[in-house]
């Protein structure tokens, strides 16, 4: 706390250099500092940073940055309680709620949870599958379950197959040809119960494709999906194949 004054139980100082971030903080999004820079410049910093005694901080790494971008003093409070990863996201959520990548971000850096760094890995390399998507072809399951989000949040998110998923969404890109909405959640759920079937073949299914994909619509259901679907894979095949 060098270089800082005390004011009643907040402190207030122009040493930048002496706050630290944490690993497992989320990153700090330019968008938010630039909106909180026009605020200052109107009414100054209202809420103090909260750091521990080490001066890491732990909620209001933007306001941290909008104050230094103004070069103005920042006001902060010591916490000593120690707070885990999921601590501070709900410290934090009633600034700006904490999204999917902001977690992974996060639990990334747990050196036990290598399932998070999986999860980004997957994400920076299949962008067009959303969060939602994503879990399930790393899950490998056609559902996620209702108590999915409380697990991706609380660090218990785990991958059963890195090596599948990525056999799941390299099939879905190539179907992209025939499907331009091969990305959407109940189309992902379709193909992850056929690709899991032991009568399933690729080359089978890629061989129908091309004379039967127009029959492929935006359903809302996976069962339409799968109906569908199995309906081109048995298409003039003796031996029938059922999904579900």
């Amino acid at each position: 706390m060098k270089n800082s004054r005390k004011i009643g139980n907040i402190f207030q100082t122009n040493d930048y250099s002496q706050f630290k971030t944490r690993a497992d903080n989320r990153p700090v999004k330019q968008s938010n500092v630039q909106k909180l820079i026009k605020s200052f410049e109107v009414m100054g910093q209202k809420i103090p940073i909260k750091v521990d005694s080490d001066m890491y901080v732990l909620d209001g790494q933007h306001r941290l940055k909008a104050c230094m971008h103004l070069k103005m003093p920042v006001t902060f409070i010591i916490d000593n309680d120690e707070m885990t990863t999921s601590e501070i996201a709900q410290l934090q959520a009633t600034a700006s709620k904490w999204n999917y990548a902001d977690y992974a971000h996060s639990f990334a850096t747990d050196d036990d949870l290598v399932d998070y760094r999986l999860y980004r890995t997957f994400c920076a390399t299949y962008p067009e599958f959303p969060h939602s998507t994503a879990i399930l072809m790393l899950a490998n399951q056609r559902t996620a379950g209702g108590n999915a989000h409380d697990l991706f949040i609380s660090g218990r998110f785990k991958v059963k197959s890195f090596n599948k998923a990525k056999d799941i969404a390299e099939t879905l890109r190539k179907m992209s040809i025939y499907y331009r909405n091969y990305n959407r959640k109940g189309f992902v759920s379709s193909i992850i119960v056929m690709m899991n079937h032991k009568d399933y073949s690729q080359e089978r299914l890629f061989r129908k494709l091309p004379k039967r994909c127009k029959e492929i619509h935006d359903f809302s259901k996976t069962e339409d999906y799968l109906d569908t679907l199995q309906d081109i894979y048995n298409w003039k095949e003796t031996k029938k194949v059922y999904f579900h």
